[in-house]
C-alpha cells in the first residue's frame, strides 16, 4: 500500500555543517565549499536522479549545483546560520519513475520555485521498497542579482502542515491520473478517526542499512507488528464490506440482480459504491492513454502528409522545367532566372524529403502504404476501446443507482 512520509529539517552552521556537504552527499557528487576549502567526493553513492529547480528571474548560475550551495555559504555571515532547509518525502512506490519524478516535478514547482525558493532534488532508489526524494531548498528570496533577504515566513510551522497536506494531495491526484485506487494521507490515524491501527515509527538509514543486511531491529521489528497487524485489519474490513454488498445483493428483485452481475463483470469483484468508483477511475486512465494513442497515430501520418506535398510540388516544378525552352532560355534573362529558381525550389523540396526519411517516390509509396494501413486499424481499435469504455460506464452508473437506492 502506498506510504506517507514527509519529514522537514534545517540544515545549520552551528551543528558544524556545510550546505556544499550536503549537497553532494545528496546529489552523489563532488563539490568543492570554497569557505572551507575541502572537497566532498560521494561519486560512488548511487543516485537514481538529480537536478535543480529555479524561478525564472533566478540568475544563471542557480542551477550550477557547486556554485548555487557556494553562493548560500557565502551569502551566511553568521556562526549559527540557518543555510538551507531538507524536505524529505517517500515517493509512492504504486507509481513508475516517470510518474514519481512528474508528481516530484509538479509539487516542488508550485510549493517551492513558485514561491522564489531554489529547489536542488535527489532521488534515492537503492532500496526498491524505499523511493524517496531528498528536496534541498534556499531560505533566501534569490534575485536576478543573487541572494537577497532572508523569508522568515517560510519557518512557520503552519506552512509546513501545508507542505504535509499539499504533498498528499499532489500524490493522490497523481495516482488516480493513473487509475491506481491506492491513496495516502498526511494525518495521523488519530485525525482520521481510525483506532484499530497501528502507527508505524520512522526507521532512518541507520536501521534500513541494518534490516537490509539480515540484521534485526527493535524498531524494524515493532514495524513488522504494526504492519502485520494493520494488514489483518484491512482484511477483516474488506470481507465485511463483501460479505454486506452479497447479502444485499441477495435481497435484490431479479432484475437488479441482474444489473449487479453485470457491472461486477465488469468490476471483476463484488459490486460495491467504492468498487464502481474505482472501475470508473481506471476507466478515465485508460481513456487519457486512448488520447495518447490517438495523437501518436496523428504524429505518425504527418511525415507523409508532409511528403505528399512536396512530392506533388516537385512533380509541377518539374513540368515546368521541361517546358521551358532552351533556345529561348539562351536569349531571355527572365525565363533563365526563373528556370534556375524553379531548380532551386526542385532541389530544397528533395533535401526536405531526405530529412523525413524517404529517399524515392518508390520508397515512400512503400513506407505509406504499411503506416496508412497500421494508423487505420489503430484508428479502429481506439473506436472499438472507446465503445466498450462508455458500455461498461453505462454499466457502472445503472448498478450504483441500484446501490445507491437499497
Amino acid at each position: 500500500m502506498a506510504i506517507y512520509h514527509l519529514s522537514a529539517q534545517v540544515i545549520s552552521r552551528s551543528a558544524g555543517r556545510s550546505a556544499v556537504a550536503a549537497a553532494a552527499y545528496r546529489a552523489g557528487e563532488k563539490l568543492q565549499d570554497e569557505r572551507l576549502g575541502q572537497v566532498h567526493d560521494f561519486t560512488r553513492k548511487q543516485v537514481a536522479d538529480q537536478f535543480i529547480m529555479a524561478p525564472e528571474h533566478a540568475p544563471e548560475w542557480a542551477n550550477d549545483r557547486q556554485r548555487l550551495w557556494n553562493e548560500v555559504e557565502l551569502a551566511e555571515k553568521r556562526k549559527d546560520a540557518q543555510l538551507c532547509r531538507e524536505i524529505n518525502v517517500a515517493l509512492p512506490r504504486e507509481l513508475n519513475d516517470e510518474q514519481q519524478l512528474q508528481l516530484l516535478k509538479e509539487y516542488c514547482q508550485q510549493q517551492f520555485v513558485d514561491c522564489g525558493m531554489v529547489a536542488d532534488l535527489s532521488i534515492h532508489r537503492n532500496d526498491p521498497q524505499n523511493p524517496h526524494a531528498h528536496i534541498m531548498l534556499t531560505t533566501r528570496h534569490v534575485t536576478a542579482d543573487g541572494f537577497g533577504q532572508k523569508n522568515r515566513e517560510w519557518n512557520n510551522k503552519e506552512l509546513l502542515h501545508s507542505w504535509r497536506e499539499q504533498w498528499a494531495k499532489h500524490a493522490n491526484r497523481e495516482l488516480e491520473r493513473n487509475g491506481i485506487h491506492e491513496r495516502i494521507d498526511h494525518r495521523s490515524f488519530q485525525e482520521q478517526g481510525i483506532a484499530d491501527r497501528v502507527p508505524t515509527i520512522h526507521e532512518g538509514p541507520t536501521v534500513r542499512e541494518m534490516e537490509k543486511r539480515g540484521i534485526a531491529t527493535d524498531r524494524g521489528e515493532l514495524n513488522r507488528l504494526a504492519k502485520e497487524h494493520n494488514a489483518i485489519v484491512v482484511e477483516l474490513q474488506k470481507y465485511r464490506e463483501m460479505k454486506e454488498a452479497k447479502q444485499e445483493r441477495i435481497e435484490q428483485p431479479p432484475a437488479a440482480r441482474k444489473v449487479i452481475a453485470a457491472a461486477e463483470k465488469v468490476i471483476g469483484s463484488t459490486a460495491t459504491i467504492e468498487n464502481i468508483n474505482e472501475t470508473h477511475t481506471k476507466l478515465k486512465a485508460e481513456e487519457e492513454q486512448l488520447k495518447i494513442r490517438e495523437m501518436r497515430n496523428k504524429e505518425r501520418l504527418e511525415p507523409f502528409e508532409m511528403a505528399t506535398g512536396h512530392f506533388r510540388s516537385i512533380d509541377a516544378w518539374k513540368q515546368s522545367l521541361e517546358g521551358s525552352s532552351a533556345l529561348k532560355r539562351a536569349f531571355d534573362k527572365q525565363e533563365r532566372d526563373s528556370f534556375r529558381s524553379t531548380e532551386q525550389l526542385v532541389k530544397k523540396a528533395e533535401e526536405k524529403l531526405q530529412a523525413l526519411g524517404f529517399t524515392s517516390k518508390e520508397h515512400f509509396e512503400t513506407r505509406r502504404l504499411k503506416v496508412t494501413q497500421f494508423a487505420a486499424q489503430e484508428t479502429a481499435a481506439i473506436g472499438e476501446a472507446r465503445k466498450r469504455i462508455n458500455a461498461e460506464r453505462s454499466v457502472l452508473d445503472s448498478a450504483a443507482n441500484v446501490l445507491k437506492r437499497v
